[in-house]
């Protein structure tokens, strides 16, 4: 995607876009055919987040599935998009979570802006939506997590974000799907 150089009048008609089924459907498949797909990483599409996080694991996922999981029956995640001159700029992607220390959270799964509009405040835009989002749902943290060399480290420290990594005696795991399934198939 293209965007022309931001400024104030760009930056003015940035408009944060909470996508919910009880709330637009049709806004959100509209906005999802015209260019959300188009940053976001998928099996069909590489987008403009896996170059940003250097990775070379091309997504399992495929853009239906993708969609049917956010504006299905049952959303399984919320996804909070920002435009510009009605074209996507930025996302974040973020679900519910529960902790028996707690109670309900969210998790932020991913929070993108494009280059072009970074430091425009698009991101704090973003990540303020989500936080507005945990709260009215009675949630008690936002969790997240930042990959070691990414310079939004500082971002997230600005609004309060604590490193749990270098606080918290904490390991992250992940039981991939082959192993999952192995797992699964020894549960009686």
């Amino acid at each position: 995607m293209s965007f022309s150089e931001p400024n104030s009048h760009h930056l003015r008609k940035v408009l944060i876009f909470c996508f919910n089924m009880k709330k637009s459907v049709t806004v959100a498949h509209r906005m999802l055919k015209n260019g959300f797909i188009t940053i976001t990483p998928s099996a069909e599409n590489h987008g403009e987040l896996l170059n940003y996080e250097k990775l070379s694991d091309k997504p399992e996922i495929d853009d239906k599935t993708f969609e049917r999981d956010g504006f299905g029956e049952q959303p399984l995640y919320l996804c909070n998009v920002a435009t510009c001159d009605e074209k996507i700029i930025g996302y974040a992607v973020s679900h519910y979570t529960y902790s028996t220390w707690c109670g309900k959270g969210m998790l932020l799964q991913d929070l993108y802006v494009t280059s072009d509009f970074r430091g425009k405040h698009v991101g704090s835009k973003l990540l303020k939506a989500v936080a507005k989002e945990a709260i009215e749902n009675d949630c008690h943290k936002l969790d997240f997590v930042v990959l070691e060399w990414n310079p939004a480290q500082e971002f997230y420290k600005r609004h309060g974000a604590i490193d749990l990594s270098s606080k918290e005696p904490w390991h992250r795991y992940r039981i991939l799907e082959k192993n999952l399934k192995k797992l699964a198939s020894d549960c009686e």
